[in-house]
Formats: structure tokens, sequence, C-alpha cells
């Protein structure tokens, strides 16, 4: 056997151990694993960071610290004013007890 018909043979040997070749087959859970490994771990509060990047619980939240604070004026100035109605009631009754005294001390009975 010359060389040469030796190269021929070893190639035509490596060719026909080509044949019945197959792709490779992945085990079905390997994609789910491997995506799993990927995403950072999940930590307990990240529910909450979901929930606040969200623009209707930023609408809620504004909603209703704009309804706490009418509240809060609200009941302020009702105070006030019936504050300001006792004040003027011990006035009014300080200025009355003082009438009816001068018209007491002038003999106007």
């Amino acid at each position: 056997m010359t060389q040469h018909q030796h190269r021929e043979n070893w190639v035509e040997e490596a060719l026909n151990s080509l044949e019945g070749i197959q792709r490779a087959k992945a085990n079905p859970f390997l994609y789910t694993r491997i995506r799993q490994r990927l995403q950072p771990a999940q930590r307990p509060t990240d529910w909450l960071v979901n929930l606040a990047a969200r623009p209707a619980f930023a609408a809620a939240i504004v909603i209703g610290s704009l309804a706490t604070n009418l509240l809060v004026a609200s009941l302020h100035r009702e105070q006030r004013v019936a504050k300001e109605i006792r004040a003027n009631e011990q006035l009014f009754a300080a200025e009355y007890d003082a009438s009816n005294i001068l018209s007491n001390e002038t003999g106007a009975r």
C-alpha cells in the first residue's frame, strides 16, 4: 500500500464514520434551568418595588394625600370657626352683663 492509498483509506474511514450521525439533543428542562440561574434572585421586597413603580399606584398616593390634606384643612377650619363663635358668645355675654350691671347701678328698674 502506498502512502497515497493509505491516506485515501483514512479519509474514507473518517467520512464513513459520520454516516448516521444525528444532532445532539439536550435535556428538555435544561433551558429552563439555565434561564432560572441567569435571572437575579428575587428579594422579598421586590413586589413592593414593582407596585410602587406603577402609575396607578402613584396616582392613588397623590389623590390620597390631597384628600387627607383637604380633610385636615376642613377640620381645622371648623375648629377655628367654633372657637370664634365661642369667643363671640363670651364677648357678648360679658357685654350683656356689663350693660345689665350699668342699668342696675343707674336705678333703671
